[in-house]
């Protein structure tokens, strides 16, 4: 989802296909999905605000596309004779008309993360050089490309859907061989034993999505998103299948503008081969548990050009859900009895990391935050408001690892070894 592009074609809502206008379709990367259509679906109002749930369209290179959750606002020109619409829309499905995003219309999808192949380098192109005997510079480089060498790993996470991380190249030249290029990548599958829905499958993507910003510690955007449906596909004559891909666009709010180093990542997947699994499974099987701890993490890990007390604000109220949740429902503890059971917990991991939590600061800090109380001079601000909330995160970080699976000498011996922490 890196490129702008444009599509000029046909649309109409599905329950009247017969009602074809001509439009315009804009991506705009980072920005807006927008239809532009000369006319509009309601010819009894100029000036309406009408959400429509599906657009369908036939785009000028003869593409089947959907357009899914659909807003539309009018405009007039007076001098001319026809009205202007615009619908801005959240995805874009290139490649079948879809009635409902809720029908089970596929089987599995195919994603490239930014911070997949970094996490997990499934390396499929041997490079290997030859060295002159008689100046010792190279003398001969070799690319070696083979199916032999392509890898995959697949994990259950539940009891229909399937997680692949698959290695991936791609080779080009140019019509005169002048110009070669060969690339390699790992690529994310999810595949469902029965059909599931558009959003079914976008659910489990952004489930995985999110822990790969957690494994990396920034903020991982898709880089392509294709669906497959089994039934749709070409047979070759020898017999072989080639499915047809069905590509997904929307818009991305969170950028991630860093270099994505992955040294600074605060784990890998080297580093819990024998107990991922297990893990992801767990991270799956939690999700709607633990979602607005896990939204706050995952938040509070994106990169931000200003720091604010809201950030602050995300980390403590995740820290006092996780121990209502997971240690002590009773709604009458206090919130610094919270955190210190919580401290007590990873107290060799704060003693490590030389890290002491002024907690009747904290404290009196959150309630002006979050309650607006009457402000003190134990009230953080500004850097030092930061570096709480940074100590905080380290907090918050161990225990969502420590509920999916990580045993508490390994979460230590990440943290304390991870520079960004």
């Amino acid at each position: 989802m890196n490129q702008n592009f444009e599509i000029k074609g046909y649309w109409f809502i599905p329950e009247q296909s017969n009602n074809k206008i001509a439009g315009t379709l804009y991506f705009e990367k980072h920005k807006e999905i927008r239809l532009e259509l000369i006319g509009g679906f309601d010819s009894n109002s100029l000036f309406f605000d009408k959400s429509i749930t599906s657009i369908q369209g036939i785009g000028n290179n003869a593409e089947k596309i959907t357009l899914i959750t659909c807003r539309a606002y009018g405009s007039q020109n007076f001098s001319c004779d026809f009205p202007i619409t615009n619908y801005t829309c959240q995805f874009i499905i290139n490649g079948k008309h879809l009635m409902n995003p809720d029908d089970k219309t596929f089987n599995r999808i195919v994603v490239d993360f930014s911070t997949l192949y970094n996490w997990l380098p499934l390396n499929t192109i041997r490079h290997n050089f030859r060295f002159s005997n008689e100046t010792e510079e190279i003398d001969e480089t070799t690319f070696v490309i083979s199916k032999s060498y392509y890898s995959e790993r697949v994990f259950e996470i539940d009891n229909i859907f399937q997680l692949k991380i698959f290695s991936s190249t791609a080779y080009n030249t140019s019509f005169d061989n002048r110009k070669i290029e060969i690339s390699q990548n790992t690529l994310c599958e999810i595949n469902c034993k029965k059909k599931a829905s558009f959003y079914d499958f976008l659910n489990k993507v952004r489930l995985f999505k999110e822990f790969l910003s957690l494994a990396s510690l920034s903020t991982t955007n898709h880089l392509q998103i294709s669906l497959y449906d089994d039934n749709d596909f070409q047979e070759l004559k020898n017999g072989n299948k080639v499915f047809q891909p069905t590509k997904c666009y929307f818009i991305e709010r969170d950028i991630n503008i860093l270099n994505n180093e992955s040294h600074n990542y605060l784990f890998k997947y080297s580093d819990i081969e024998t107990s991922f699994p297990e893990i992801i499974k767990q991270w799956y099987f939690n999700s709607n548990e633990f979602a607005p701890i896990r939204t706050h993490l995952i938040r509070s890990i994106a990169f931000k050009e200003v720091f604010t007390s809201l950030d602050f604000s995300i980390v403590v109220q995740a820290l006092e859900g996780y121990h209502r949740r997971y240690i002590n429902n009773n709604d009458k503890i206090h919130l610094k009895v919270r955190l210190e059971e919580i401290i007590l917990i990873y107290k060799d991991l704060l003693e490590s990391k030389k890290l002491n939590l002024d907690l009747d600061k904290i404290i009196k800090s959150r309630n002006y935050y979050s309650h607006f109380y009457q402000r003190t001079k134990s009230v953080l601000d500004g850097y030092e408001l930061f570096i709480e909330t940074e100590k905080l995160r380290i907090l918050l970080i161990s225990c969502v690892l420590s509920m999916i699976g990580f045993d508490k000498e390994l979460i230590n011996k990440l943290i304390i070894n991870n520079n960004k922490l």
